[in-house]
């Protein structure tokens, strides 16, 4: 695997980037990186900014929501019209959630008495909702005065997962949200599940930054993050994708146009990749192509 530098190219940047199966502790990929799952009964924690004004939220971080998983995803929004930019955390990020959450994965802790001290972490009034088994518990919030308020879980812990929240959605939560740009990376995205499918590992192939299939044997370069808004794409079925690859060509067109030079994530700071010839492509147990689970990144 090799760092490149952050001098994208128009070919680099139009590189579409979609989920992969490798490990990775990348805090600057929004997509990439791979952690350790919960073990037991699923929870979602969700953080929402308080702007004060309908009109405000798409220029404010959480605007419209910022959900971290119990399998270290997370989730930006819902818009208004229900678009949703998804991804997963770096390992460090999720680290910092599922140890800050602890007290308050018992339930029966979220029916104690409110607490309420003065805050130090942040100006944003803001809430915190955490699901669990179907059911929604509202369990700490910033409130206006200046106070942070929350149930089954000390002031200081409550400052500390506030803290580890807000650092992972400043990470991944893009403004404005929504916007074209996104709406049309999300658009790109779409096509991406129809073309992972696999039967045998003779089916898969890695995409250069243009989608087209690298032969077998041959070098080139398998971007897994070119820091793009659009999620990465770096293995795929490859008779599906020659099948596919003007629509997929146009989509990624498309976003370009929309995004102009936001296509590039300002929060990441040099793209990944790694060689073709390092380890093939597989089919895995799932039945999709997927990068090698021998690489790692």
């Amino acid at each position: 695997m090799n760092k490149n530098s952050v001098r994208l190219t128009t070919a680099l940047v139009g590189m579409s980037l979609a989920g992969f199966a490798c490990n990775s502790s990348n805090n600057n990929n929004g997509h990439t990186p791979q952690v350790q799952a919960e073990q037991g009964p699923a929870w979602k924690l969700n953080y929402t900014a308080d702007t004060g004004a309908d009109s405000d939220k798409a220029s404010v971080v959480a605007g419209y929501g910022f959900t971290v998983t119990a399998d270290g995803n997370y989730i930006v929004g819902p818009g208004p019209q229900g678009q949703v930019l998804t991804g997963q955390l770096s390992a460090d990020e999720y680290n910092q959630v599922f140890t800050a959450i602890q007290p308050v994965l018992d339930v029966n802790a979220l029916t104690q008495t409110e607490n309420c001290a003065p805050s130090s972490v942040s100006d944003t009034n803001d809430k915190f909702v955490l699901t669990r088994a179907h059911k929604d518990y509202a369990f700490l919030r910033k409130s206006q005065d200046g106070t942070v308020c929350a149930k089954g879980i000390d002031t200081d812990g409550a400052e500390n997962l506030r803290t580890a929240v807000l650092a992972a959605a400043q990470n991944h939560y893009v403004l404005p949200f929504p916007s074209a740009c996104l709406d049309a990376a999300a658009a790109a995205e779409v096509l991406f599940p129809a073309l992972q499918s696999c039967h045998h590992d003779s089916d898969c192939a890695y995409l250069d930054n243009q989608y087209n299939p690298i032969d077998a044997g041959a070098s080139d370069l398998v971007f897994v993050d070119s820091c793009s808004v659009v999620r990465s794409l770096p293995v795929a079925n490859a008779k599906a994708v020659q099948a596919k690859l003007a629509d997929l060509q146009a989509a990624l067109l498309t976003t370009q146009q929309a995004c102009g030079a936001d296509i590039v994530r300002a929060n990441c700071t040099a793209p990944t990749s790694f060689s073709s010839t390092q380890a093939p492509p597989v089919c895995n147990a799932q039945s999709m192509c997927v990068v090698n689970p021998s690489l790692s990144f």
